[in-house]
């Protein structure tokens, strides 16, 4: 029987200063696939009773991120509601992560409302996506930040140790230099300096 692959793995970095249309061919050479620019406009929403940063950053196990997101790719709009749960602690680079596609942003933002939750984020960003497999390589232009680069791989849990490994061994291949890697998440990062209560 096949198990799920739900567990998300993956490796961001800042990149400002690459030429992005080198890093595309690069990535490309090294068998991904182009598959699409999207549009992606993200709100995040915590509990209403948070006052503080500190509160809602995801470091112990079980804690968890709740966001609404609206993409635009190839000139259709989906809306999704996500989220991704820490499994290990303070640990970033892998998390369970569910999702669905939902029909109105507006609908779902008063039922989390209803529901005790506000919005304490939000941003946008425009994301060019490649696919290899069960890998995919995520360039981002993010506004108030520049560009950024994610590698990710959905697996199982027991084999996140290993799709790190390829993550690495990708960056190296495309002379990303690790000590820009993001610890936490670039989103993370943004919400430090933007989050707002």
């Amino acid at each position: 029987m096949n198990r799920k692959q739900n567990h998300e793995v993956e490796v961001r970095a800042i990149i400002n200063g690459k030429n992005k249309k080198d890093l595309e061919e690069k990535i490309m050479m090294l068998g991904f696939e182009f598959i699409e620019e999207e549009q992606l406009e993200d709100d995040y929403f915590c509990k209403n009773e948070v006052s503080d940063f500190s509160e809602v950053e995801m470091n112990d196990i079980g804690s968890f991120s709740l966001r609404l997101r609206k993409k635009n790719a190839k000139g259709r709009i989906a809306n999704e509601l996500n989220m991704k749960v820490i499994t290990k602690e303070g640990d970033h680079s892998g998390w369970d992560e569910h999702e669905v596609e939902i029909g109105s942003l507006d609908n779902m933002a008063s039922i989390l409302k209803l529901m005790g939750y506000k919005i304490f984020f939000s941003f946008k960003k425009t994301r060019y996506v490649f696919k290899k497999h069960n890998c995919e390589i995520l360039l981002e232009d993010i506004s108030d930040l520049g560009l950024a680069i994610e590698i990710e791989i959905m697996t199982e849990e027991e084999k996140a140790v290993e799709a790190k490994r390829e993550i690495y061994k990708l960056m190296e291949s495309l002379k990303i230099d690790l000590s820009n890697k993001v610890p936490k998440s670039i989103t993370n990062m943004l919400m430090k300096k933007n989050s707002h209560f």
